[in-house]
């Protein structure tokens, strides 16, 4: 499966945003976009938003999952097929 990010819809993101655990938020996206390394999240949650996701409120975290897209989104763009 490759990477969808049509799939990321705001249905998508807001379910997950509403998921108190943050690895299974991370593994609802992932999934549903078909990123199969883990290695773009594990570098961007390590910043800090990874160890607080359970005090963050709805949209805080909504915020944060929509970077994350767009993180991976540029890392599927710069890597070659």
């Amino acid at each position: 499966m490759t990477f969808t990010s049509s799939n990321a819809t705001p249905a998508l993101l807001s379910t997950a945003a509403k998921l108190h655990d943050l690895n299974d938020a991370r593994a609802l996206i992932q999934g549903t976009l078909g990123i199969q390394s883990g290695a773009v999240a594990v570098e961007f949650f390590s910043e800090g938003v990874g160890h607080n996701w359970a005090a963050l409120n709805e949209l805080a975290r909504l915020r944060v999952l929509v970077d994350y897209v767009s993180c991976e989104q540029r890392a599927a763009l710069s890597t070659p097929p």
